[in-house]
C-alpha cells in the first residue's frame, strides 16, 4: 500500500517522499538503499533473499553485477542508519541466504483516499527511446545509460533510469563506446592509487572485463577509433607520458607521440587524426594539437590568450568540420569554445567561445545529429557536484541539466550510432573518523556523503569541518563528540577550509565565487559573513591553520 510510515526506532521512512528522517530530521539516503530498506520493513524478522533484492531495483533483461550492487547498497544503508554489520541494531546479514530487519517497527497506513472514476483521454505519443544502461563501481560509478532521440518533441525524463553497468572496486572512469556501441573501453584502477590504473574492454550485457594493457606504468584516457580499428590511450612516463595505440583484441602496442598530454583525447570522423591537449614542455600552457597517424605530425590548434589559460579535452564534431573543447582560467572557471577545421586539421580562424560557465568543466560529447553537445560541469565550484548538461551548439541557448543523471555525473560519452550515453558517477563517501590512542577509531559527524578538513577550535571544544551532505561543500560546525551539529554557511557555491581565530570568535574559509576563489570570515556563532579578499586571482586556504597538542586525532576515511 502506497504511502505508508515506518517506525523503529528514532526513525522514521516516508514511503510516499521517499524520506528517511532520524529525530524528524531528514537523512541523505540514495535510492536503492531506501527501495531495499523498505522491502526489510515489510516483512520485519524474516529473511529477504537477494533474489528478492534484485527483483524489485531492477528489471527483467538488465546486465548489472548484482551481488556488488546490492552488498554496496546495503552498505551505504547501514551507513545512513549508523548501524554495524558485525553488531547489528536493524539489518542482520544471513551468509548465502539475504539479509533481515531485526528491530521493532511500527507502521502507520494512510486513509485510503475516495475514488473517483477516471476521465478518459486519448493516449499520448510515446517518444523514440533507444536503451538506457549505467555503470556501477566503487566510488565512482561508469554510467551507461540509454540515450533519447527526439524531433522536436522532448520526451518525459523520469522515465530515464540509469542502471549500473560495473560495480568494481577502485576508480572507473574516461569511457569510449567501440563504434556500433556494443562494448566499452575505460580506464580502472583497482587501488585508487593512481599507480595501477589500466585500459579494459567491457561488452554491454555481460559480466566480465578483459584487461587490455599490462605493464609497471599506469595507462589512462582511452578513445575508440571510428573504424574500430585502435584504441588510443595514455600512458604516464617517469618524466612526461605518451600516447599509444593498440588494437581492441589486443596485441603489441605503438607509440604514436611523445609529450606532456592532458586531458581527454578524440578522433577525427575519418580515423586520420586524434586531437589531445598538450604542454609540449613541462611549465608550458596547455594547448589543443592534432596528431597524424600517417607520420606521426602535431599540429598546433589553439595559443591560449593569456598566462593563466589553459586548453584541454577536444571533442570532433560528427562530421569532423569543428572541434569543441574546454579553455580553463585554473581549475574552477572554464568555458565551452568551437574551432572550425580544414579537412587535413588545420584551424580555420580563432576559436570562438559558445558558452562561458562559472564552474569546472569534466568532459564533452556530441549527439549524433551534430547540433547538441553534452558536458559534465559543477555550478558550485565543488569536484563532488558535477552533473550532466546539454547545449545547443551556436545557438547560444541555455544549456539544459540532464536531471536523469544524478549528482556526481561527468565525463560523457555518446555511442553515436547506438544512441547510448556513458558517464562517470562520483559515489565518493569520505567520513572523518577520531583516532584516540588506545581506542578503536569511529566515525566523527559522518553522513552518507562527504566529510574532510576537521580543524578543532582553540578551546578544543568544538570541530569546525567541510561536508556536503546539503548538497554543496559548506562548512559545519559541532562539539568534539559530534553532536550538536550546526551548519555554518549556506550559499549556493562551495565554501570550504575553515580556519580559526586564535580567540574562537571568527572562523575563516574560502569559497568559490565567478572568477575564482576568495577568503571570507564570519562569526564562529553563525551569522553573516564578509570577504576579506577580492581580487582577479584565488584566495586559498594553504597553512594548516591553528595547532594545538590534544589527545584526540582526526583522520579522513
Amino acid at each position: 500500500m502506497p504511502g505508508r510510515t515506518f517506525q523503529f526506532g528514532t526513525f522514521e521512512v516516508h514511503e510516499n517522499s521517499g524520506e528517511l528522517r532520524k529525530h524528524g530530521v531528514k537523512i541523505r539516503v540514495q535510492e536503492q538503499p531506501f527501495q531495499i530498506l523498505v522491502l526489510l520493513l515489510e516483512r520485519p524478522n524474516e529473511i529477504v533473499g537477494r533474489e528478492e533484492i534484485r527483483a524489485r531495483l531492477w528489471p527483467e533483461n538488465t546486465f548489472v553485477d548484482f551481488d556488488n550492487a546490492i552488498s554496496n547498497a546495503v552498505r551505504r544503508l547501514r551507513e545512513a542508519l549508523s548501524d554495524s554489520a558485525d553488531n547489528p541494531r536493524f539489518i542482520e546479514t544471513l551468509s548465502r541466504r539475504g539479509y533481515r530487519f531485526i528491530g521493532q517497527v511500527a507502521v502507520r497506513s494512510p486513509t485510503p483516499p475516495v475514488q473517483t472514476p477516471p476521465v478518459p483521454k486519448p493516449p499520448a505519443p510515446k517518444p523514440t527511446r533507444i536503451k538506457v544502461v549505467p555503470i556501477a563501481a566503487g566510488s565512482l560509478i561508469l554510467g551507461l545509460a540509454s540515450w533519447w532521440l527526439w524531433t522536436g518533441r522532448k520526451p518525459d525524463a523520469t522515465q530515464l533510469t540509469p542502471l549500473p553497468l560495473t560495480a568494481a572496486p577502485g576508480w572507473e572512469w574516461t569511457p569510449s563506446f567501440s563504434p556500433d556501441g556494443s562494448q566499452i573501453a575505460y580506464a580502472w584502477d583497482k587501488t585508487e592509487t593512481g599507480k595501477t590504473s589500466h585500459i579494459y574492454i567491457k561488452l554491454i550485457g555481460s559480466g566480465r572485463s578483459v584487461q587490455l594493457t599490462t605493464g609497471p606504468e599506469p595507462d589512462f584516457v582511452p578513445s575508440w577509433s571510428p573504424d574500430g580499428r585502435s584504441i588510443a590511450f595514455g600512458r604516464m612516463l617517469s618524466q612526461s607520458n605518451a600516447i599509444y595505440l593498440i588494437q581492441p583484441v589486443g596485441g603489441t602496442e605503438r607509440k604514436l607521440a611523445n609529450g606532456y598530454f592532458v586531458g581527454l583525447t578524440s578522433w577525427s570522423p575519418d580515423s586520420r587524426f586524434i586531437a589531445v591537449g598538450d604542454r609540449k614542455s613541462p611549465n608550458e600552457l596547455t594547448s589543443l594539437h592534432c596528431l597524424v597517424l600517417e607520420n606521426g605530425e602535431e599540429i598546433r590548434l589553439t595559443t591560449p590568450p593569456n598566462a593563466h589559460t589553459s586548453d584541454a579535452d577536444p571533442a570532433f564534431s560528427p562530421d569532423g568540420r569543428m572541434l569543441l573543447f574546454t579553455r580553463c582560467s585554473g581549475p574552477y572557471t572554464c568555458a565551452l569554445y568551437l574551432l572550425d577545421l580544414s579537412v587535413n586539421c588545420r584551424p580555420k580562424g580563432e576559436a570562438r567561445l559558445l558558452r562561458e560557465e562559472n564552474g569546472p568543466i569534466q568532459g564533452i560529447a556530441w549527439t549524433a545529429d551534430g547540433k547538441e553537445a553534452v558536458y559534465g560541469f559543477s555550478s558550485a565550484g565543488d569536484i563532488w557536484n558535477f552533473h550532466l548538461m546539454k547545449i545547443k551548439v551556436e545557438a547560444a541557448a541555455k544549456p539544459e541539466r540532464l536531471t536523469y543523471a544524478g549528482v556526481g555525473a561527468s565525463v560523457p560519452a555518446i555511442a553515436l550510432r547506438a544512441n547510448r550515453l556513458a558517464y562517470i558517477q562520483n559515489l565518493s563517501d569520505i567520513d572523518i573518523r577520531r583516532v584516540q590512542s588506545g581506542k578503536p577509531t569511529r566515525s566523527f559527524a559522518s553522513s552518507t556523503r562527504i566529510e574532510f578538513g576537521p580543524q578543532y577550535s582553540p578551546d578544543g571544544k568544538h570541530v569546525a569541518f567541510n561536508s556536503n551532505r546539503s548538497g554543496v561543500i559548506q562548512v559545519w560546525v559541532c562539539d568534539t563528540d559530534g553532536e550538536n551539529l550546526v551548519q555554518l554557511t549556506n550559499s549556493a557555491e562551495a565554501s570550504g577550509t575553515p580556519r580559526w581565530s586564535p580567540d574562537g570568535r571568527w572562523i575563516a574559509f574560502d569559497r568559490h565565487l565567478k572568477g575564482g576563489w576568495h577568503i571570507f570570515i564570519m562569526a564562529s556563532d553563525g551569522g553573516p559573513s564578509r570577504p576579506l579578499t577580492s581580487s582577479a586571482s584565488d584566495e586559498v586556504w594553504l597553512s594548516p591553520g591553528v595547532t594545538q597538542k590534544v589527545k584526540t586525532l582526526f583522520a579522513v576515511d
